[in-house]
């Protein structure tokens, strides 16, 4: 390896040599410098401009939600508005009989099932219990509509 430069030593790089690694170091850097914005160079008002649009989408998405929890709860308090009394006591008659009904049944179940069983009946409960809510909306439900069935039925006669 000879740089054609008189006095030097043999074991330096040749210019090319050089020359065609800085090439490669310089397009190494230029890559990564690049890859987080795709190879583009992104202005500094561009950056500021993005970072500005995403805290408004984020800003529209909260109050979208806001909006949809506020039109939530205007339907379920008109839906107990326009709910009659009358309707209402049953349901909370029914739902006292169905509590009822289940503690009956979880007694004679205890005093009637196999340990393993009941271990495996502790935890479906448990996971009733932790989805309430949901459970007593089903039954709710499904008590209004046996009694819109019945006021339907009992017209028709």
């Amino acid at each position: 390896m000879t740089t054609g430069i008189p006095g030097n030593d043999a074991s330096a790089p040749s210019l090319d040599e050089l020359s065609d690694q800085a090439d490669r170091t310089r397009r190494r850097l230029d890559h990564t410098e690049d890859a987080p914005t795709g190879g583009i160079a992104l202005p500094e008002s561009a950056v500021r401009k993005a970072a500005a649009v995403k805290d408004e989408v984020q800003e529209q998405a909260v109050q979208a939600a806001e909006a949809v929890r506020d039109t939530a709860a205007r339907a379920v308090r008109a839906a107990r508005e326009h709910t009659p009394a009358e309707v209402r006591d049953r349901a909370g008659q029914v739902m006292a009989q169905a509590h009822e009904a289940v503690a009956h049944l979880g007694h004679l179940a205890t005093d009637h099932t196999p340990p393993q069983l009941r271990e495996q009946a502790g935890r479906a409960a448990t996971t009733a219990r932790a989805n309430r809510t949901q459970l007593l909306a089903l039954l709710g439900a499904a008590v209004l509509a046996a009694s819109v069935v019945r006021v339907v039925r009992r017209r028709r006669r």
